[in-house]
């Protein structure tokens, strides 16, 4: 049997280039899995597999955003965008 390892909430946030506390939100409402420990039942832990793998949802999830994004990129005239003077 393979050997799993598990993770600390600030470990799986490192991973994924995130806050604990989005960690701890995802955990919280299921998009990653997470356990607790029955002698901490306030700190998440976390399978390395999982971490992984919710990564790379979540990347995949920002390319998509980013190709419909460029795909209905609305005409707005760059008049309309003005630059801020002495920053």
């Amino acid at each position: 049997m393979p050997h799993r390892q598990a993770m600390y909430t600030w470990q799986a946030a490192k991973v994924c280039g995130l806050s604990e506390r989005s960690i701890r939100a995802a955990a919280s409402s299921g998009r990653l899995r997470g356990f607790r420990l029955p002698d901490t039942p306030k700190l998440w832990r976390f399978w390395r597999d999982d971490v992984e793998i919710y990564n790379l949802d979540r990347s995949v999830k920002v390319r998509q955003i980013v190709h419909d994004i460029g795909e209905n990129k609305p005409n707005i005239p760059l008049e309309r965008f003005h630059v801020a003077e002495g920053i």
